[in-house]
């Protein structure tokens, strides 16, 4: 599930949120599920299209982790593969427009 406001993001949806090992996954996980791993996690973010944006956000555990501004990243997180922490990864897109914000539920990590 995503929560949106503003008029740019009103026409478009993530076409991709996924979170895993880097290798292909054996089934997709949804928002709000939880994945277990065995090497970095491997976050890819997709917007269905370009939009117009401030910032994207890639936050773990509450705290910005990276950034990015355009509508597609892909990133790998040494940092909690080398800690082993249990963790959650979600996606916040700031457009240009006052107010409008794009917001994805989460996705959990454990680890295997």
């Amino acid at each position: 599930m995503i929560a949106v406001s503003g008029e740019p993001f009103m026409d478009s949806y993530v076409s991709e949120f996924s979170v895993g090992d880097g290798k292909p996954a054996a089934e997709k996980i949804m928002l709000g599920e939880q994945v277990k791993l065995s090497a970095a996690p491997v976050i890819r973010f997709a917007l269905d299209k370009p939009v117009p944006i401030k910032e994207v956000k890639l936050v773990r555990n509450g705290k910005a982790i990276f950034t990015a501004d355009k509508s597609e990243f892909e990133y790998r997180d040494d940092a909690a593969n080398s800690d082993r922490i249990q963790c959650y990864y979600r996606v916040e897109v700031v457009g240009m427009e006052p107010g409008s914000r794009m917001f994805t539920n989460p996705i959990f990590v454990s680890w295997k």
